[in-house]
């Protein structure tokens, strides 16, 4: 149980008691109940590229063969830097706010498979009003190769507009074929749940991830739809739908070889969600929420309802965020695992891809920060970022297994009394 937790469960139990927290009440200064007496988790977070802090950050990628990375904030503004531990500057490469009316924040973005030839970038944002019906962009700019790279923000092309709203997703993945997935929310205020009621509506962008081709476009389409896409030709269905039924899906990945996708979907009251989703899935919500049945006054879509490889309930965590899958060489017995973690928690789990009852998936780190989304550096090791602002890397904790010999274990050495003998409580301990 962490500290956090530990805090948490004295508070209420305070509460329920009735017991006054009112300014004039002494300080209780003499506790030594610090951290758990669990042993620490087998991994840490280990900071990277220290001498840069982020406004926000939202992404990170490599920047293709430039000997960059790529760093997106929540302002829009997408900054560049070179790959060495010793940079101390980032170089701004684009700036979304002052050519957006009423700009509110950006959420993703990607690069072109071909970025070296083509020098595409992708950026999901969104502007206010929070319900306007095209406030979320998918647009595609171009950067150029200058030293440091910049983007032309007159080369801004909107491929695809939908409503924007308090869930907004939002993941850009391009899959084996070069295909663009993007991923979107249900626009809703935390509640009520769904409150737009599109999670099973297939005539709406929102609560999907979507497929598209944006190397040959249709039409007056600047995008084609690729011909496998599942809801072709279901009626009234939105034809760049991938899968539905989703809340919030914040980070997604590809297993590697394969169109198998790993989505975090933020949940409602009680869950948080991975699925793994396939061709044409229905996840759910908001006729779930996780295990759990929330609506049924709403018609199902037309696929089975699918249930979450995992969900953990909002006692352990309360906002997910998806993340990678580990290729890399520094931590070879993760090879194969999923790693995702909590915005809220700030606890970093693993979860073997191949295992289909998730019997594996364990708290790999406690990080104890908010953990915004994940990404790869140019070794393909992972990076985890915070949106405090840092950016982290996941280590062996050298501490693994050892008691946290620090910690209480008798009530004598918690500093909750001032005199054993006679239970006299200290300063500040109230019964």
């Amino acid at each position: 149980m962490t500290a956090q937790r530990i805090l948490f469960l004295w508070l209420f139990a305070c509460l329920a008691a009735g017991v006054s927290f009112a300014e004039d009440r002494v300080p209780w200064t003499s506790s030594r109940v610090v951290g758990t007496p669990d042993p620490p988790k087998d991994y840490r977070v280990e900071r990277v590229y220290p001498k840069l802090e982020f406004f926000h950050a939202v992404e990170i990628a490599p920047l293709g063969n430039t000997g960059r990375m790529a760093v997106l904030d929540v302002t829009g503004r997408l900054f560049t830097f070179k790959d060495s531990q010793e940079c101390d500057k980032a170089d701004l490469a684009l700036e979304l706010k002052p050519r957006t009316e009423n700009f509110r924040s950006s959420f993703t973005f990607a690069l072109h498979p071909d970025f070296d030839e083509n020098h595409q970038v992708f950026i999901v944002y969104a502007s206010n009003p929070v319900a306007k019906p095209d406030g979320s962009r998918l647009s595609r700019f171009t950067m150029t190769m200058s030293d440091p790279p910049v983007i032309d923000p007159e080369s801004e092309e909107v491929l695809l507009t939908w409503a924007s709203g308090g869930h907004n997703g939002c993941a850009i993945r391009f899959d084996q074929e070069g295909l663009l997935y993007f991923s979107a929310g249900d626009g809703a205020r935390p509640y009520p749940p769904d409150e737009y009621d599109v999670g099973q509506d297939l005539s709406d962008l929102r609560a999907t991830i979507c497929r598209i081709d944006v190397d040959h476009p249709e039409g007056d389409l600047p995008y084609s739809i690729p011909e496998d896409n599942p809801f072709l030709d279901t009626p009234g269905a939105r034809p760049e739908i991938w899968a539905f039924g989703f809340r919030n899906p914040w980070r997604y990945c590809f297993v590697p070889g394969t169109n198998r996708i790993l989505c975090g979907d933020v949940g409602w009251e009680l869950w948080e969600m991975v699925f793994d989703v396939r061709r044409g899935g229905n996840y759910g919500w908001s006729v779930y929420e996780g295990p759990q049945p929330i609506r049924s006054d709403i018609e199902r879509g037309p696929a089975e309802i699918s249930k979450p490889l995992v969900s953990y309930p909002h006692t352990v965590g309360q906002s997910i965020t998806g993340g990678v899958v580990y290729e890399g060489n520094e931590l070879p017995e993760l090879n194969g695992f999923y790693l995702y973690g909590d915005y809220v928690t700030g606890l970093l789990w693993g979860l073997k891809v191949d295992d289909p009852t998730a019997s594996w998936n364990p708290v790999l780190a406690e990080t104890g920060m908010p953990i915004i989304t994940f990404g790869n550096d140019r070794q393909g090791e992972p990076l985890v970022v915070s949106y405090e602002g840092g950016l982290y890397k996941l280590v062996r904790n050298e501490l693994a297994g050892q008691p946290n010999s620090s910690f209480p274990r008798r009530l004598s050495e918690t500093g909750l009394f001032e005199s054993i003998t006679h239970l006299t409580p200290a300063p500040g301990v109230y019964d």
